[in-house]
């Protein structure tokens, strides 16, 4: 276990170097780092040429006046002419929120990290937060909903951030309101059993069955420590006792209730909660209405696939790039494992179950489970590292029906 801790942040001294200076870490050993801070002296001979320009601006830096400084920054970048400017405005706002950065990643950090890996722990915090203090677009939104009168600019960056940092790296590992225990927990009787038929493929009896086996776990198991964490072997047995005491009467085959099937019944819920998608391929050239006909849900609703790009115009921009983006696709699947293959192959060329693959191979439902979603997280990054090189001007990762043409492409790709 490593004794890894991260630095102290002290402020800067002077007002200006807040928007001139970064942070420097220095690695001293495994376990020990420095910190300081470091002027950009052409970063900085460039914004004093600026304020020397702008009488406002240096009314704002005499007046220590962040807010508006800040304000204005972000309104000059909007307005820049060309990317030099861009650039300069840009640093000046990514410098302002260093502090606020470190900051949010070290209260996380003590929060919440791995302990046998600490470091990576730390540097992902920092870098999620960067991804939002290096786009001027992010810091504008955020900024929109500051309220002086409610806190100062410093107590709000550091909630905003680390509010960021908590909630994106909730999902990365499955805490929170994230967790499968969580969803499996708040999933209403009606979804559950459409995904155990529909998405499993379990007949309507069994349904019903693995509804009640939900129900009897959440009836003796609960968050431990404000984190959910896997049930255990008594917690299961302790379900299964419960499921015959007070569901037998209404629970079909519950003389073979037992822990292990209890166990069992839960992982099939947990499938069964996995998105179910429609056909979509990538290359079909849909246009973005046609786009919202297919994806129509049962009640009418629409929602357009491209509805929470963080650019509406990447659906233009990308048409003329669906062969190379599918060849890196491509190119990611065959750097799979023969077992990861053999996976994807039964599930989306066989269209076997989860229960139906794990006793093919030999390996419980849950690993199943587990190898599908890398494999699909896998080819989410490979699409995310070919649209940074496209410099497509998104995030690319913010793309949350990026999941739906992942899927839609691996149907089509073992179909085809």
């Amino acid at each position: 276990m490593s004794d890894f801790l991260p630095p102290n942040v002290p402020p800067r001294r002077e007002f200006l170097a807040k928007f001139v200076s970064f942070g420097i870490f220095d690695r001293k050993g495994r376990s020990k780092m420095s910190f300081r801070w470091q002027r950009d002296r052409n970063l900085e001979r460039r914004f004093e040429t600026i304020v020397k320009k702008n009488p406002e601006l240096k009314q704002m830096l005499q007046e220590k006046d962040d807010r508006s400084l800040l304000e204005n920054l972000l309104q000059l970048w909007q307005s820049a002419s060309s990317d030099r400017q861009k650039s300069l405005f840009g640093n000046c706002i990514f410098a302002y929120l260093e502090e606020p950065r470190y900051r949010a990643a070290r209260t996380r950090f003590h929060a919440f990290r791995d302990f046998e890996k600490p470091e990576q722990s730390w540097d992902y915090y920092l870098a999620i937060a960067g991804d939002v203090t290096l786009n001027p677009e992010k810091v504008l939104t955020l900024l929109k909903r500051y309220n002086p009168a409610k806190s100062k600019l410093e107590t709000f960056w550091d909630f905003e951030l680390q509010s960021i940092i908590k909630e994106i790296s909730n999902k990365e590992t499955t805490e929170g309101k994230y967790s499968l225990w969580y969803k499996l927990k708040v999933a209403s009787k009606k979804k559950l059993k459409e995904g155990l038929v529909e998405v499993v493929g379990v007949s309507e009896r069994e349904a019903i069955s693995y509804v009640f086996a939900r129900d009897a776990l959440f009836q003796v198991y609960a968050k431990k420590d404000n984190r959910w964490r896997e049930p255990t072997r008594k917690k299961y047995q302790e379900a299964a006792d419960y499921l015959k005491c007070h569901y037998a009467d209404k629970c079909p085959n519950s003389d073979r209730v037992n822990e292990e099937w209890l166990q069992q019944a839960i992982e099939i819920c947990a499938q069964a909660l996995q998105p179910s998608h429609k056909l979509c391929y990538l290359d079909e050239g849909y246009n973005s209405q046609e786009l919202e006909m297919l994806n129509s849900s049962g009640d009418g609703k629409a929602e357009s696939p491209l509805e929470n790009l963080a650019d509406q115009e990447f659906d233009a921009s990308i048409k003329d790039r669906i062969p190379a983006m599918n060849e890196a696709i491509v190119s990611k699947l065959e750097e799979f494992s023969a077992e990861q293959k053999e996976i994807l192959q039964l599930r989306y060329e066989m269209e076997l179950s989860g229960p139906k693959i794990a006793k093919k191979i030999g390996k419980n439902q849950s690993t199943v489970s587990r190898i599908c979603s890398k494999c699909r997280k896998e080819l989410l990054g490979a699409i995310a590292d070919w649209g940074r090189k496209q410099k497509l001007g998104i995030v690319i990762e913010d793309i949350k029906k990026l999941e739906d043409y992942v899927e839609d492409w691996l149907k089509k790709y073992y179909k085809g």
